[in-house]
């Protein structure tokens, strides 16, 4: 149904995690037990409170924050000490500005890169730390289709991309691969798909790939319909299934963290191996809809724009 793209910048190796909801061999881990992390900090409340919709919330290495704020159509900066917000990159169809935006990410330089679509014309654009448009390109046309959406989710279009060095990995299904890569100016360089998640080393090369197992993600399984149910989108009726996995990033030492829509996380080690579950909370407990590791290796959470230390 949906897929995650996550990079290890520290590392240069490429996660892709594609779910594909009822595929997987799911066994029971009763041997790790549920830690529980307490938020640290965060975002003060009077500076959340003018977000509509933080879905991405990230760092540049001793930098200022970033904030993604999709139902807002607008991207801000926070300076380092959380005392000041100013808006980057506004709503608008023109070039250096976005509308309907849909996947977000940063670079370690402050550069960062925001899918969205005018029109429903998806596209691409590149911004530098002040907010100045550097470049972008938009994806061949197909038939046009509104955001198919589950609570916070977009299930269609790039609903997901990542700022990999020189290029960019998107998540784009309707392309005929679940991820695909291209260059800054808009050159498709490769793809994939299955669904399992998989580990790449920077020359592209294979590492592993695993199943995603748990006793968590075996309620949603039980909970899984016999038959799909629809959903409309333009006077059309779409087949929709609620996605399992709800975000995913990877820490400074190269493990893998894999929020569940239970509010559990995953995180596998190096070799691909299951070491710990994970809950959150801060208000209460809560299901990361983004994740992002610090040069320090803290963790920024959204919703709620909170900091923790893993």
């Amino acid at each position: 149904m949906t897929l995650w793209l996550v990079i290890s910048n520290m590392r240069l190796q490429l996660f892709v995690i594609l779910l594909t909801v009822g595929t997987l061999g799911i066994h029971t881990d009763a041997a790790l037990t549920v830690e529980v992390l307490q938020s640290v900090g965060g975002l003060p409340p009077h500076i959340v409170g003018r977000f509509e919709e933080p879905i991405g919330f990230q760092q540049t290495p001793g930098g200022p924050y970033y904030v993604f704020d999709r139902r807002g159509h607008t991207v801000y900066a926070v300076d380092s000490d959380k005392t000041t917000v100013i808006k980057l990159v506004e709503i608008g169809p023109e070039l250096g500005r976005i509308v309907q935006p849909r996947g977000f990410d940063t670079s370690p330089t402050g550069a960062f890169v925001v899918a969205d679509a005018p029109r429903g014309i998806e596209r691409v654009q590149i911004f530098g730390a002040g907010g100045l448009r550097l470049g972008g390109f938009t994806l061949p046309a197909r038939q046009r289709t509104a955001a198919l959406r589950v609570d916070s989710f977009v299930l269609n279009g790039i609903a997901s991309i990542q700022y990999a060095g020189d290029n960019l990995l998107i998540s784009h299904p309707e392309s005929g691969a679940l991820i695909a890569e291209y260059s800054r100016g808009g050159v498709a360089l490769r793809s994939s798909g299955r669904p399992v998640f998989q580990k790449y080393g920077q020359d592209g090369r294979l590492l592993y790939e695993r199943h995603i197992e748990g006793v968590e993600i075996d309620r949603s399984l039980a909970a899984l319909p016999t038959r799909w149910p629809t959903g409309r989108v333009d006077d059309r009726e779409l087949p929709l299934v609620t996605p399992a996995v709800r975000a995913a990033a990877v820490d400074g030492g190269g493990r893998l963290w894999i929020s569940l829509m239970e509010p559990a996380t995953y995180v596998y080690d190096g070799q691909g191996d299951k070491i710990r579950t994970v809950q959150f909370r801060a208000a209460g407990v809560m299901s990361p809809t983004g994740m992002f590791f610090t040069d320090d290796g803290r963790l920024l959470v959204t919703p709620g724009c909170y900091d923790f230390r893993p």
